[in-house]
């Protein structure tokens, strides 16, 4: 199932370099609106957003593509020359996205119905596939794109208008800035345990200190996961067990920890859903930790400023499930 993770390479880095020049493409709408219509403020009337919105967009592509894209006149506005081949652009890239719609048998009518999200795991198998479903009831002909990651490239990916909606197990992130920005909505807490290949010396006991846990092949996770920056929090003033277990593995994700530790590759922590089904089939083992780590509490987490009347709506859904079984 999972594989060994290899060391940071500079392909990462290429890659992050390479989204300094990303926008969404839903921009493009929203450009071709103003150019039909001649006025910002009538193309946030009839895309359903904010002046202010629209604004901030058309400022991320003339940033992007290093233009100007309007001028202002005693009408409105106009497209300067470098604005008009923008256009011209776009409307083959729509074109295309209309015939790779219709190849699949979808009608597009330009709109925006496409809702983005960033989750963590436990998020992902637990209420954001409920949110979508119970949303999908109201709204039939929604898109979702969602994509799973660990909790800091879930807001990274946020921060850089790559999606509209996290869901995510920490926003305590330095590299999360001005908080004060975002919707931030706690949803439920879910309990972290120990998780051991069936066969360990550790399997039959009821409860595990974390201590005693680190004395094993500890698998940890990379920096940005929600999971360990608990175990962090614990170890940061305990600097010869913290190195202990820094020295393990490191994967990106829980499914691939799980695999590693159901094949006798070391112990874990992980939050308790994460796991129920690999235990009930025999493949790994769990324990309580006693004393337990602080439970892992779930966000729903957008912009206040999101420009979608979707993304709000689905946003409010989604905090709903605060109090539903998972």
């Amino acid at each position: 199932m999972g594989a060994w993770l290899l060391p940071r390479t500079s392909g990462e880095n290429k890659m992050k370099d390479a989204f300094k020049h990303y926008f969404d493409v839903r921009y493009l709408i929203t450009l071709k609106e103003i150019a039909t219509i001649g006025t910002f403020s009538g193309a946030a009337k009839n895309l359903e957003m904010t002046q202010g919105a629209v604004s901030n967009q058309i400022k991320i592509l003339e940033k992007t593509f290093n233009i100007k894209i309007f001028e202002r006149n005693s009408k409105g506005v106009a497209l300067t020359s470098e604005g008009a081949s923008l256009l011209a652009q776009s409307y083959k890239l729509q074109k295309m996205m209309e015939e790779t719609y219709n190849l699949f048998g979808i009608s597009s009518d330009g709109k925006i119905r496409t809702i983005r999200i960033s989750s963590g795991q436990i998020a992902a198998i637990t209420c954001v596939p409920e949110a979508i479903k119970s949303f999908r009831k109201m709204e039939k002909d929604v898109e979702f794109l969602l994509e799973t990651a660990n909790a800091l490239t879930c807001l990274t990916d946020l921060q850089d208008d790559r999606a509209d909606v996290a869901v995510v197990g920490s926003v305590d992130f330095n590299e999360f800035r001005n908080q004060d920005e975002y919707i931030i909505n706690k949803l439920f807490e879910r309990d972290i345990v120990a998780i051991v290949p069936p066969d360990h010396n550790l399997a039959k006991r009821d409860t595990v200190s974390l201590d005693e846990l680190l004395k094993y092949q500890f698998i940890g996770r990379r920096y940005g996961s929600a999971v360990q920056s608990r175990v962090d929090d614990v170890l940061k003033l305990r600097t010869n067990v913290k190195n202990k277990a820094r020295s393990g593995s490191f994967f990106e994700n829980s499914s691939s920890i799980i695999s590693a530790v159901s094949e006798g590759y070391g112990v874990s922590v992980i939050a308790d859903v994460q796991v129920r089904q690999f235990e009930k089939k025999g493949l790994v083992k769990t324990i309580k930790l006693n004393p337990p780590l602080p439970k892992i509490a779930i966000y729903a987490v957008m912009k206040k400023n999101c420009p979608y009347p979707l993304a709000h709506q689905f946003f409010n859904l989604l905090t709903k499930f605060k109090s539903v079984d998972v």
